[in-house]
């Protein structure tokens, strides 16, 4: 599965022997000992090979393409199978990076979770990468105050050309940031410009300018063609780490499913690096064959003007020529057999690689076209709760349908094929059945609250339930209620505001 892809433009600066001696130096570099493979080393040879079975790493020149292609491959206890794979196209100027995980049958799944690769970092702190326009490509981020509100202004109306994406994080009421932008664009680079509010003045304005789903504390994604729509990201206390990994996710998936060359690809150009190898072959094989109808010619005079005994001696040696030129032309088909085979396997690796990647990109583009339903700006508080109120809004709605006809059948089929698991009407049952007897708060009515994403607030003669931290989904609870009731009536009244 390619879990990341990247097409970074590099200054002409970078030549082949820098790449070779960095991919080396990121090796050697590595924080993770089991990851360094021992005695790794590039002395100009056009083809490298250093490592064992479940670890190693290949290079290899591409003849009259001026690419280089490097693969780095572990293979874990667990049957994990991860390939790193960097390609430098000099003509082009342009440095691939991709990063794949496939699984051996005596595998176990594992949820590994995805890093970006650190030779992005060294190429940055070379100055190897290639700005984006106007924009440099770095680690940090940019701080978004006076100095770049024109920038920033062009990047949103359009009017401002960029690759990468654009993300713009504003700032919250009080001031702060709503999560670590240093972390974001230290996970994001590479891929796209992270640009960090500093002045409330400045966000204030850019934010009007953005329109009316921009909120304190919003987070946006900018692409590059004006067919892709922005995408937003809204601050809720409690579910950052989440919305942060969203995003990362989102303009991951963006770089991965950029459609990338062929040869920028280890199998692809493994696939060309076989083909020229047998082309020459071929070429070998036809001059043997020249060479031995030329021997035969030439032998075949020579008997002709011998007696019988030389003739005799002369066409048991051409006979023993012509064994050991026949042998010679069976190991040249071998070879190319061989060969023929390699480059035919590699292509269909490669057409199925980038068979996925056009799926990615069609699904990418299905989402920010028409699909059934389009996505808003509401963010998930915690994994499926959007789809689930979705699907549960549904099928409330059921019971009120007319059975046979056409509306009953399509929400029928649309329930039954999306999982829908009830999540929040289990989640909103759990709610009363804690809230049945209420009789005032405990530490363990609390936990089990919170565990159910309820933020308790104690304030002077009540508690203040708010749903996730967002202040729009709040609801009141009496510190000593009235009656028997009052604790099952609250419990329905939060369980109506938040599932």
């Amino acid at each position: 599965m390619l879990v990341f892809s990247a097409v970074l433009p590099v200054r002409s600066a970078l030549t082949k022997d820098d790449f070779l001696r960095l991919v080396v130096e990121w090796n050697r570099t590595n924080p993770y000992a089991e990851n360094v493979i021992p005695g790794l080393a590039w002395n100009g040879e056009s083809h490298l090979r250093c490592g064992g079975d479940n670890l190693w790493l290949a290079a290899d020149e591409l003849p009259g393409k001026n690419i280089v292609a490097v693969r780095y491959e572990k293979r874990t206890a667990d049957g994990v199978v991860w390939d790193t794979d960097y390609v430098a196209d000099f003509s082009q100027r342009e440095v691939c990076v991709r990063l794949d995980r496939s699984y051996r049958e005596d595998a176990v799944d594992v949820n590994a979770a995805f890093s970006t690769p650190y030779f992005i970092t060294l190429l940055i702190d070379r100055g190897y990468l290639a700005p984006d326009g106007a924009l440099p490509v770095g680690h940090a981020p940019i701080p978004a105050g006076a100095a770049q509100s024109g920038l920033l202004a062009g990047i949103f109306s359009g009017s401002t050309p960029h690759r990468l994406p654009v993300v713009y994080v504003s700032l919250r009421e009080n001031g702060r940031s709503p999560m670590d932008v240093q972390k974001l664009a230290w996970r994001l680079k590479g891929v796209a410009h992270v640009f960090a509010a500093d002045s409330a003045e400045v966000d204030e304005a850019l934010r009007a300018q953005l329109g009316e789903g921009w909120r304190p504390g919003t987070v946006g994604v900018h692409y590059p063609h004006e067919t892709q729509a922005p995408r937003l990201f809204h601050y809720r206390a409690g579910i950052v780490d989440r919305m942060t990994e969203h995003l990362i996710r989102t303009v991951i998936a963006y770089s991965t499913a950029r459609q990338v060359d062929g040869l920028h690809t280890w199998p692809g150009a493994q696939s060309a690096l076989l083909r020229a190898q047998l082309d020459s072959q071929s070429a070998a094989r036809r001059a043997a064959e020249d060479a031995q109808r030329a021997a035969l010619d030439k032998a075949q005079q020579m008997a002709d003007t011998m007696d019988a005994e030389r003739t005799r001696m002369q066409r048991e040696a051409l006979s023993t020529a012509k064994s050991e030129a026949d042998a010679l032309l069976d190991s040249f088909d071998e070879e190319m057999r061989r060969l023929r085979e390699r480059a035919e396997e590699l292509t269909r690796l490669n057409e199925r690689l980038l068979a996925e990647n056009l799926r990615l990109q069609a699904k990418l583009n299905a989402a920010s076209a028409a699909p059934l339903l389009v996505r808003g700006h509401e963010t998930d508080f915690y994994p499926g709760e959007v789809k689930d109120l979705v699907l549960s809004t549904l099928s409330d709605a059921m019971p009120a349908l007319v059975p046979g006809s056409r509306r009953a059948d399509v929400v029928r089929d649309i329930l039954e094929n999306n999982d829908f698991e009830a999540l929040s009407a289990r989640n909103a049952d759990r709610l009363k059945n804690l809230l049945k007897s209420y009789a005032g708060m405990t530490a363990p009515l609390r936990k089990d609250l919170e565990n159910l994403g309820f933020v308790v607030t104690a304030e002077q003669n009540h508690y203040k339930f708010t749903y996730f931290g967002d202040s729009r989904y709040m609801t009141v609870f009496a510190k000593t209620p009235s009656d028997k009731r009052a604790g099952k009536n609250s419990a329905s009244d939060a369980a109506r505001m938040a599932f």
